[in-house]
């Protein structure tokens, strides 16, 4: 008479490529979606140059954090429905990677590592390369002008409104912004009170 082991177990199934599947169809089925139907018509939208360029990298950022944030979500969503203790059965027992499993300890990291290093990469050449948009705070900015004679405005930030100073023009100001056009202009941003936000705006 033939019998089983008692400590035999039933093979565990191929979880990772399972929750890489759905991983891989789920993100190359969202990335575009966003891109093409949501991607448009985030702010600060494309009126403007600048305003255009701000709005790829948003966009960049974003296909490149829905996978991320696909697979934590799959993941967990995975562990709750398949390995959920249920009535009547046994208490689930972790199999022998569950105490620790190099590859993939490598492999998250290094594809961590290499995504924030690209987007450090990528955000650092867009701010400098797309005229320094960014890239200048401080006293000294990191980037150089290719104007020689650069119109500079001081932006002055309130609650409720923006004024605007023409230091070339004897310091003269007004609550109208008014550009040239053809001319580098150069943006000088303070603050009276609290934090404002002071981006692209469309030409007329």
């Amino acid at each position: 008479m033939s019998s089983t082991a008692p400590d035999a177990q039933i093979p565990e199934r191929h979880h990772f490529w399972r929750i890489f599947a759905i991983w891989a169809v789920l993100s190359a089925t969202a990335d575009p979606l966003f891109y093409l139907l949501a991607g448009p018509h985030l702010p600060p939208g494309d009126m403007g140059s600048a305003a255009a360029g701000d709005q790829f990298d948003s966009n960049v950022l974003f296909v490149i954090a829905i996978p991320v944030v696909l697979a934590v979500v799959i993941y967990l969503v995975y562990a709750v429905t398949v390995w959920r203790a249920r009535p009547g059965m046994p208490e689930p027992v972790a199999g022998p990677n569950s105490h620790g499993n190099v590859a993939i300890q490598v492999a998250w990291i290094g594809i961590t590592t290499l995504i924030v290093m690209g987007l450090f990469l990528f955000g650092t050449i867009e701010l400098v390369t797309s005229g320094g948009s960014g890239s200048g705070e401080g006293p000294v900015a990191l980037w150089s002008l290719q104007s020689k004679n650069p119109l500079t405005i001081q932006v002055i930030a309130q609650q409720w409104k923006f004024s605007y100073r023409y230091p070339n023009f004897g310091g003269f100001e007004t609550d109208q912004l008014v550009l040239p056009v053809n001319t580098t202009v150069v943006f000088h941003v303070t603050s009276l009170d609290v934090i404002h936000d002071f981006g692209p705006i469309s030409s007329a």
